[in-house]
């Protein structure tokens, strides 16, 4: 795939569309001044040899060096949503207080969303820390899912574990904590029900360690 587009470079959670099949880049390899190379998450029946900019606001690559009507060719790479949300800062129902927060956990109505990020910041040191990007096993198809990790023939919704994370050890001593959730992968809708933050009372000093 020959990209053009400065602003955004290709990475991985795009989305691939050719005739009626779809999938999302997994991973992106750079094989040159805007060249990539392209794992989807989905098998396409696309004959990728060479790609052009298309217009809309979508990357369109025009394959040349096979016979047939061009427009049957193309295929269309479309960017996802990034979205973030942050909530009101915790404070355990009273600022005053010095707490420790050791863990958060986010929970969501359907099991439609695969990746997620997390970050914090707090009073006592106001930058912001993103966790490493989590992703969760999604159902693999018929027979080739772990035994009962997922319904009979990999079918239909599954129950999954709520991402339940650790709060970065700079952030876990303070007053107030303040929870952030990011989500830019394309196709994949999230829906969040609630979040619940532990937390325990902390008679010690909050010192800000030296960076």
């Amino acid at each position: 795939l020959t990209y053009y587009y400065p602003a955004r470079p290709t990475q991985p959670a795009y989305h691939c569309t050719h005739r009626n099949e779809e999938a999302t880049l997994t991973a992106v390899t750079t094989d040159g001044l805007n060249s990539f190379t392209l794992t989807l998450n989905e098998q396409i029946s696309m004959p990728v040899l060479q790609g052009a900019v298309g217009a809309g606001g979508l990357f369109s690559g025009v394959f040349f060096g096979i016979s047939g009507d061009e427009s049957s060719l193309q295929a269309s790479i479309g960017l996802p949503i990034d979205s973030e949300v942050r909530w009101a800062p915790e404070n355990a129902g009273i600022s005053e207080t010095k707490k420790q927060f050791p863990y958060a956990a986010i929970y969501f109505e359907e099991d439609t969303a695969y990746h997620h990020e997390v970050g914090f910041f707090s009073d006592v040191v106001p930058d912001e820390e993103w966790l490493s990007a989590i992703e969760i096993t999604r159902p693999q198809g018929w027979g080739e899912g772990p035994w009962g990790e997922f319904p009979w023939g990999n079918e239909g919704p599954f129950a999954s574990t709520p991402p339940l994370v650790p709060v970065p050890s700079q952030h876990q001593r303070c007053r107030t904590l303040t929870l952030q959730y990011r989500h830019r992968y394309a196709k994949e809708r999230f829906n969040i029900l609630s979040v619940a933050i532990a937390y325990r009372p902390y008679a010690g000093k909050i010192v800000r360690q030296p960076a």
